[in-house]
């Protein structure tokens, strides 16, 4: 008919926010008091009327606040002296056991990153949000520290959240580690999107990961008036596959019949721009605002007809340049890109010793400069080696008489 139980619990590790009734079966409380210094609480409690309560039934529960994290900690039941915990009826106590609880303390707080795809493309943005989960509590304050692989990925920017003072916002591209700071003058309850994080695929992999760091000396924090907001850390991005995303899988046909193949082994230029019907050949001959530029080297298949590959393109559509020592530049306009794509850019015409836009009398004076002079010869310039045989001659005459005054070429 009457209960008293003392606690103890390490007050190093634990403190106690309240104990509450657990039940009807004792209805009239006769203690309830706590000590967070001492680590001790004791809670009392009885019925004056029969029958007594029987069976398996609870008295109290306590609420406990971690305030360290810890392997393990331990809260028991005292059996000594004026702290002797019992179970009475008629003068007698008939409490039979006593059981210890250890307890594992791990930090964490309410935050996670939502909105972040499964799988993305290579060199392709995408965002992730940095969300409190309060519920019903309220928070005024957070930090929170992202790990990620910069192997894989990386940061291209912050944008702020529904807190108004943010007093940290960077990160590290070369550690993988990301820190946001901020606070509200007013606390916030429910879902917080704190801040929103730009990334982007680096390299391809199968699944990298992007974490919640909860140790020192990056610990977050979730707060409200300086008091940690109880709760468990949502969803992180874990697995996320990045795929090599538009590959160009490129052609192009060289000039030369006397072309060793050695000759057929050379360094391109590719550019990339957005799509633009009003673009002019001498933009694209500049490269004023290209997206991206490539060097890729030409593969020979034993014919004048290479191949040559660029990777990791955001995919999408492009005008897109290429161009190889003394020829003109050659155009494909509005080519969607998406995964592996074949395209054929025609023929690099040669005869454009200086490697301006258009073959002209300038060129015709490089190689009658050089004319019937082979490789260690004084006064030989590669320049006018169109089909790269060591020797400036007839063939390489005829292969700029044929594209004489000839620009930038489109091919369809």
């Amino acid at each position: 008919s009457a209960v008293d139980a003392f606690v103890n619990f390490d007050p190093s590790i634990l403190e106690i926010m309240q104990i509450a009734q657990a039940t009807t079966a004792l209805p009239v409380e006769l203690s309830n008091v706590y000590d967070n210094t001492a680590g001790t609480a004791g809670y009392s409690a009885s019925k004056l009327t029969s029958p007594a309560p029987s069976g398996n039934f609870s008295v109290a529960t306590i609420t406990f606040r971690a305030k360290t994290t810890t392997t393990s900690t331990v809260i028991s039941f005292s059996s000594t002296g004026e702290r002797t915990t019992a179970a009475a009826y008629v003068g007698a106590n008939y409490l039979d056991e006593m059981l210890t609880t250890a307890a594992t303390v791990t930090y964490d707080v309410p935050v996670s990153l939502t909105g972040a795809p499964t799988t993305v493309n290579m060199l392709t943005d995408f965002t992730a949000n940095i969300v409190i989960n309060a519920g019903s509590a309220f928070a005024d304050s957070a930090a929170v520290y992202l790990t990620f692989d910069p192997a894989y990925i990386q940061v291209n920017s912050i944008a702020n959240g529904a807190f108004a003072t943010v007093s940290a916002s960077t990160y590290d591209n070369t550690l993988g580690q990301l820190t946001y700071t901020a606070s509200n003058a007013s606390a916030l309850t429910g879902s917080i999107t704190l801040a929103t994080v730009h990334f982007q695929g680096k390299a391809v992999t199968a699944g990298t990961n992007i974490t919640i760091s909860f140790t020192d000396p990056r610990k977050t924090t979730v707060t409200n008036g300086g008091v940690v907001v109880p709760g468990v850390h949502g969803p992180e991005i874990t697995g996320l596959e990045i795929t090599p995303g538009g590959i160009i899988n490129g052609t192009v046909t060289l000039q030369g019949s006397a072309r060793p193949a050695s000759g057929r082994t050379i360094p391109l230029t590719v550019k990339l721009f957005t799509v633009d019907a009003a673009r002019t050949n001498a933009t694209y001959f500049a490269g004023t605002g290209a997206l991206s530029t490539y060097t890729p080297t030409t593969v020979n298949g034993g014919t004048n007809t290479v191949t040559f590959q660029v990777t990791g393109l955001a995919p999408g559509s492009y005008d897109i340049s290429v161009i190889a020592g003394h020829t003109l530049m050659s155009v494909k306009k509005n080519v969607a890109v998406s995964g592996p794509t074949s395209i054929n850019f025609g023929t690099l015409l040669e005869g454009n010793c200086n490697n301006d836009i258009q073959v002209t009398a300038v060129d015709f004076s490089i190689l009658a400069g050089s004319y019937l002079k082979s490789t260690g010869v004084s006064g030989f310039d590669s320049r006018a080696d169109f089909d790269y045989s060591g020797q400036v001659n007839s063939l390489d005459f005829s292969l700029l008489a044929a594209n004489y005054l000839k620009s930038v070429q489109t091919v369809v």
